[in-house]
C-alpha cells in the first residue's frame, strides 16, 4: 500500500486517499467489476444532493440549490466518464 500511494503521488491524478480507500474496499468486497465501480457510482450519485445541500448551507435559495444540483448532474465530464465506466 505504501509503494502504491507514494508512486501514484508522482504520476497520477487521483489523490492518495483514493488508493488507500480502494485498497480497504477491495479487501472487504473483492475485485469484481461491480465491486470496483460501486464506490465511484455512489460518490457520483451522492454529489448531486450534496451540491444542493452545500448551496443551501451557504445561504443560497432553493432555486440556486436546484440549479447547482442540475449543473453537477448534467456536467459533460461526469456524464462522459459515467458512460465510459458503464460500457468498459
Amino acid at each position: 500500500l505504501y509503494d502504491t500511494v507514494v508512486y501514484n503521488l508522482m504520476s497520477d491524478t487521483h489523490p492518495p486517499g483514493y488508493y488507500a480507500g480502494m485498497f480497504a474496499w477491495m479487501k472487504a468486497f473483492g475485485h469484481s467489476r461491480l465491486s470496483l465501480r460501486l464506490p465511484s457510482a455512489l460518490t457520483g450519485a451522492l454529489a448531486v444532493p450534496a451540491a444542493a445541500l452545500l448551496a443551501r448551507w451557504c445561504g443560497l435559495s432553493w432555486t440556486v440549490a436546484v440549479i447547482a444540483a442540475w449543473l453537477i448532474a448534467l456536467h459533460p465530464c461526469h456524464m462522459a466518464w459515467s458512460w465510459f465506466a458503464r460500457y468498459m
